[in-house]
């Protein structure tokens, strides 16, 4: 439709999609093809951005420090060429604090640990109502995952545990991310702290998220 259209925004979101979907099946070469593939549709705009930074967080789960870092220089130049949006809540629109967003999560993969919390603690204060609830659930439960995974790194097993559970308790859809962000959680617990009664809650808890 996109290409009968004539419609390259339209065009290069596809590959954005494309690219997320490959992010959640953990095919990470496949989710950096399909946004090399946007971006030679479009490397401008909302959509330039937001294809950089999908490449970005595959780049991260292959550990590739320095493409990671590219994408994110990239993403980065092409939002500061954007007007500020009329709508910052659009789903096709970024804003600054959406890239906060996207980099606290591809920090946290890089395991760099200082950037990632700066990062994740800046989503949850700037998102943050006076009565203490969060404007963005779904930005506000990945930055929680990115400080629970900083916490078992850093030994503190229990902030780690309060933190993670804490960011289920949103009504945010699709669970699918945050599912896939929990598992690794999960698995970094398990292999920090072994069978700890708190890893073991954890699980329990994350498997009662999924029905299983």
């Amino acid at each position: 439709m996109a290409k009968e259209a004539n419609e390259p925004d339209l065009l290069a979101w596809t590959s954005e999609m494309a690219a997320w979907f490959a992010l959640v099946e953990d095919r990470y070469e496949d989710v950096i093809e399909a946004a090399n593939i946007g971006l030679q549709v479009k490397d401008t705009g909302s959509v330039g951005v937001q294809l950089n930074l999908q490449k970005a967080k595959g780049y991260a789960r292959l550990a590739d420090s320095r493409e990671t870092h590219h994408a994110l220089d990239d993403a980065a130049a092409i939002l500061t060429k954007l007007p500020p949006p009329e709508h910052p809540d659009h789903h096709f629109v970024f804003d600054h604090s959406k890239w906060m967003h996207y980099a606290a999560t591809i920090y946290t993969w890089l395991g760099d640990d200082r950037k990632a919390t700066e990062h994740a603690t800046e989503v949850i204060d700037t998102h943050l109502r006076p009565d203490g609830t969060s404007r963005a659930p779904m930005r506000t439960a990945e930055a929680r995952l990115s400080l629970a995974t900083v916490s078992a790194r850093e030994g503190d097993l229990e902030g780690a545990v309060a933190f993670a559970i804490s960011a289920y308790e949103f009504d945010t859809k699709p669970m699918s991310d945050l599912l896939s962000r929990g598992r690794d959680v999960s698995r970094l617990l398990q292999s920090r702290y072994g069978n700890h009664s708190l890893v073991t809650e954890f699980r329990e808890y994350l498997a009662s998220m999924t029905g299983r």
